[in-house]
């Protein structure tokens, strides 16, 4: 996966070989990650259920400290192979495990893959709390701020792409939601918030991965 073929024309100038052409094929593959964050409860679970076919559950499961699938993610007559699909625990005590994850994916090691690392909020709550309201918008500035210095490195051969995404949708009237994603989208990253009771992959997939409506 990733792997570049690598064709060389050569001469012969005797007693050695001269390249004259070195042509770098992509094989037609791409390794594709995405990583989730957010609170406990914000979704993530729901998300990996609703992408990988499985539909809305009401059922809480809590996360492993460290969870990593592959998955095929189907949506219209896209076929999206996910090489690392990464979901850490909300909970306080996985603190260190999002921040070794983050690490990890961040690295130039990382930097020739397609990442796309989103950060999952509960709209709801985020609404009725100005405690929480002001720790997640904390959460974000502090992701942003990360990203964007890895992303401004020369040597980084494809940017991180960095989305917020709402849940709790289904709380909220139209003109309500926009307000709040606009809010989001003011710090500097493209937020919208998504009805998870009636979401499918067709309409979450193209919000994950930046594609244009």
């Amino acid at each position: 996966v990733g792997e570049i073929a690598l064709i060389v024309v050569a001469v012969i100038f005797s007693p050695i070989w001269l390249p004259i052409a070195l042509i770098a094929v992509w094989l037609d593959s791409k390794e594709n990650i995405i990583a989730l964050d957010g609170k406990s409860m914000s979704g993530k679970d729901t998300l990996i259920n609703i992408l990988s076919g499985k539909g809305f559950t009401k059922k809480h499961k809590a996360t492993p400290d460290n969870q990593m699938l592959k998955m095929e993610i189907k949506y219209g007559n896209t076929e999206f192979a996910v090489t690392e699909f990464h979901n850490v625990s909300g909970a306080d005590k996985a603190n260190s495990q999002k921040e070794k994850l983050r690490t990890k994916i961040f690295s130039d090691e990382y930097s020739n893959k397609n990442i796309y690392f989103i950060y999952l909020f509960d709209a709801q709550l985020y609404r009725d709390n100005p405690i929480e309201k002001k720790d997640i918008q904390a959460e974000i500035k502090a992701f942003l701020k990360q990203i964007n210095s890895k992303n401004s490195k020369p040597a980084r051969e494809k940017k991180i792409n960095f989305r917020v995404l709402g849940t709790r949708g289904d709380e909220f009237v139209e003109k309500d939601k926009e307000n709040i994603e606009n809010e989001i989208r003011e710090l500097g990253v493209e937020c919208e918030i998504f009805d998870m009771k009636k979401s499918k992959a067709e309409h979450l997939m193209p919000f994950i991965v930046g594609e244009q409506k």
